[in-house]
């Protein structure tokens, strides 16, 4: 999962050594992401959800106290 960074790590250091301005290709590969978008959304849910059924809040998540209707 971070062959892309370390190796774009690798790069950057190796121009930056030799006083050279980093390439394109390396600043796309540190800009890519580590996780898929749908992966990332998914674990920030899971901790979300995590988060309240430590405290105890896990039933009333969706609660809408102030909908009018």
């Amino acid at each position: 999962m971070v062959q892309g960074v370390t190796a774009a790590l690798d790069l950057a250091a190796t121009a930056l050594a030799a006083g050279d301005p980093l390439t394109d290709d390396v600043r796309d590969l540190i800009a890519r992401p580590i996780l898929p978008k749908t992966a990332y959304v998914l674990m920030g849910d899971l901790g979300w959800l995590l988060q309240a059924r430590q405290n105890r809040v896990l039933t009333s998540v969706n609660a809408k106290p102030f909908a009018s209707g």
